[in-house]
Formats: C-alpha cells, sequence, structure tokens
C-alpha cells in the first residue's frame, strides 16, 4: 500500500508541476538542517590543549621551587668567613705542577764599531796684538827713500806733417757703355707671334677648315707632355689631327698653332 501511495502522490506531484501554486497546493517543507558539531569539537580541542599547557606550567613551577637553596644575607656570608680558620692542606709544593719556566734570554745586541775622533782643525794664527803708544814713541824714524833721478824732457819742436797725395779727377762713364748698359738687349720674339689669327687668314687657310675653331680648354706646362687643349670640346695634344682637318703643331701659352698645307696659323684661348 505503502508503494501505491507514494506513487499517488508523485502523479499527483507532477500534475501540480504545470499549475500555478495557490494556496491551497501542498507544499514540501524542506528537512531540518543537521546541527553543527564542529564549534563544540574546537572548543573541546582548545579547552584541552590549555589544560595541558597549565599542567606543565605547574610541574615546572613547583621543580625550580624544590631546587632553589635558601639564601644567606651578605653580612652572614661574611661573619661565617671570618670565623672560619685557614687550613692548608699538606702535600705536594707550590710549584710541583707548575713547569720550569724557561730563562728568558736578553736579545743579542749588535756589536758596534768604536768611533774614531775626527781630527781636530789646526788652530788659526792669533794676529799681533797692536804697539801700544809707547812703543811707538820708542821706535825710531825711517830713513827717507832717495830722489828719483830726472827724466830728459821731450823735444818741443812739432813733428812735421805728412804731405797727402792729391786726389784723383773722377771719371766720367762714356754715354755709349751707360745706354747699353741700362736697356738690356730685348728677346727675340717666337716666331709663332707673327702668324694670323683666327678667323683672320688667307681665304686659302680658311677654306681647308671645315667648320669652326674655338679653344674651351687650354693646360700649358713646361714640358710638351703635360700640355693639352681642348678644341670644340674633343681633346688633343701635340702632333695629333683635329676633327676639322689641320694638324696640331704646338700648344703655346696664349693658344694653339694649327699648320694646314700651304701656311699655318693660331687660335687664341679664351
Amino acid at each position: 500500500m505503502s508503494y501505491i501511495l507514494e506513487a499517488l502522490k508523485k502523479a499527483e506531484r507532477e500534475r501540480e508541476l504545470g499549475r500555478v501554486p495557490g494556496i491551497g497546493s501542498p507544499h514540501e517543507t524542506p528537512p531540518p538542517r543537521p546541527p553543527r558539531r564542529w564549534p563544540w569539537v574546537l572548543a573541546g580541542v582548545l579547552l584541552l590543549n590549555a589544560l595541558v599547557v597549565a599542567g606543565l606550567w605547574w610541574r615546572g613551577l613547583q621543580g625550580s621551587g624544590d631546587g632553589i637553596a635558601p639564601t644567606s644575607t651578605p653580612a652572614a656570608q661574611l661573619e661565617q668567613e671570618i670565623q672560619a680558620p685557614v687550613v692548608e692542606p699538606p702535600g705536594e709544593p707550590e710549584n710541583a705542577g707548575v713547569p720550569a719556566a724557561e730563562p728568558v734570554l736578553p736579545p743579542p745586541v749588535p756589536a758596534r764599531r768604536p768611533l774614531r775622533p775626527l781630527p781636530l782643525p789646526e788652530p788659526l794664527p792669533v794676529p799681533p796684538s797692536p804697539p801700544s803708544g809707547s812703543a811707538l814713541a820708542e821706535e825710531p824714524p825711517r830713513p827717507a827713500p832717495d830722489p828719483l833721478p830726472a827724466l830728459p824732457l821731450p823735444d818741443p819742436s812739432p813733428a812735421p806733417t805728412p804731405v797727402s797725395a792729391a786726389p784723383s779727377p773722377p771719371t766720367r762713364p762714356d754715354p755709349v757703355e751707360s745706354a747699353t748698359a741700362g736697356n738690356p738687349p730685348a728677346q727675340s720674339e717666337p716666331a709663332w707671334k707673327s702668324l694670323p689669327v683666327w678667323p683672320r687668314v688667307p681665304d686659302g687657310i680658311y677654306r681647308q677648315v671645315q667648320g669652326r675653331l674655338a679653344v674651351n680648354a687650354h693646360v700649358y706646362h713646361e714640358q710638351p707632355a703635360g700640355r693639352f687643349v681642348l678644341l670644340n670640346m674633343k681633346k688633343y695634344r701635340e702632333g695629333e689631327r683635329i676633327v676639322e682637318g689641320p694638324y696640331l703643331e704646338e700648344i703655346t701659352r696664349e693658344g694653339v698653332v694649327l699648320a694646314v698645307p700651304g701656311g699655318r696659323f693660331r687660335v687664341k684661348a679664351r
């Protein structure tokens, strides 16, 4: 029967789950909570610990009280020491157990050589004391020195003055020689200075040049190997033929010397 009642109650509870609970709907009461035991266990452990500590403390207090001897006052101790006779125990001598101390030797003193006395300086001669006034009075006068013989006087006549030679008249330089010395001979000009300058050249030379000529860069050196020019933006050295036709004969300080069949001319550097 109990199983049937429990099944009916369970079926009724399941039906009631879909409905809103009301006042008359049965409610399950929650089971009561079991009483908490751990506070009582903790209190018992603490009480037991306190009892053990108290017992140990009491036992130690009794043991320390039994071991302490009654102390006497300083006055009583002093009186006992005065009244007690001093008795020396017979037996071994005082130094019987003490080993004999080794004799302490003084540190060795190094031998020192005897000092030789330094030689004393010789005594200075004592100057004679000046004679007293009585000794000066008794000293005889010294004899006067003999007079010197008279020297012969020089002749007062004047010495003859030397006759100086007559100065020679100054010579005038030759006007021709002075003019020659003042003006040095003129240096001969180089031959390329007399050549015509481009573009003012003869027609025969002008027709043989194909195009214009312009020196863009000019480098002159004492050694011919260090000279070069830029003609129409092209680099040339002495002895080379340029594109325009002429032959580069020489690079001078002022420009270049060009040569064509039948004539020579020069182009100045800018």
